[in-house]
């Protein structure tokens, strides 16, 4: 089964991050590093062991791995494990809580932007509402759709969605906090944060004027880029990596 790392307090709560072997933690010079002067810079690693099971495991640090409140050398990462590094927490989680928590933020999202409705009718009349303006939008001559050279697939390597995975046949497609198929759970995004869309046979990115500096693509700042397979797309603590469909 698929793990995932979760930090779940400090400056990068919510970052999550797919558990693998050899993966090294601590404060500097790591696969995941952690911004915690408790930590030691190389603190802890991942180790796989012969039946499939990963361990962590400590690395002679200071302050050692701590499970309620005790020192332990090494534990075995199970879906539902949480442990501590110097003053920091992590939990341990399977692609099933994952999607499940996602879904729960995007309704809690929703159902706040239309918190000033009163009724159920009023709240499903706005929904309803914001879908058909959407599809008005894609069936302007301006959005007029059409297929992507290659099938895109988006999978989320870090942040709220990892272990998540799209994939894109046709564009354009606009994905922010508001999308209502591509909605980004990174908190603070506005509603719209960029747009891919094909263009000459290739697939081009367009960021939002608001998100320049804030997006991205493979550790650069861009207006506007073709999008090549491998490409890394990171939006705080969220990223995307790209690849074409064959």
């Amino acid at each position: 089964m698929d793990l995932f790392l979760e930090i779940i307090d400090g400056p990068l709560k919510g970052t999550r991050t797919p558990l693998r072997d050899g993966m090294t933690i601590g404060r500097k010079g790591c696969d995941l590093n952690i911004e915690d002067g408790k930590v030691s810079s190389k603190h802890a690693f991942l180790e796989e062991r012969p039946d499939g099971s990963i361990w962590l495991v400590d690395n002679e640090s200071a302050n050692g791995i701590r499970v309620e409140g005790k020192r332990t050398p090494e534990m075995e990462l199970k879906a539902g494990s949480s442990f501590r590094l110097g003053r920091t927490r992590f939990q341990v989680l399977a692609p099933g809580d994952m999607a499940a928590e996602g879904l729960q933020t995007q309704v809690k999202g929703v159902f706040k932007k239309a918190q000033s409705k009163t009724t159920w009718r009023d709240t499903i009349v706005h929904l309803s509402e914001r879908v058909i303006r959407e599809a008005e939008l894609k069936k302007s001559p301006s959005n007029k759709l059409a297929p992507f050279e290659h099938a895109l697939r988006l999978s989320f390597i870090r942040g709220m969605q990892s272990g998540t995975d799209w994939i894109l046949s046709y564009g354009p497609r606009d994905v922010g906090a508001s999308s209502v198929d591509l909605p980004l759970f990174e908190p603070g995004l506005p509603a719209k944060c960029f747009k891919l869309l094909p263009q000459d046979n290739e697939t081009v990115i367009r960021i939002e004027e608001s998100m320049y500096g804030k997006i991205l693509l493979n550790g650069k700042r861009f207006e506007t880029a073709f999008i090549r397979p491998g490409d890394v797309l990171e939006i705080g603590n969220t990223q995307i990596q790209i690849a074409f469909e064959t």
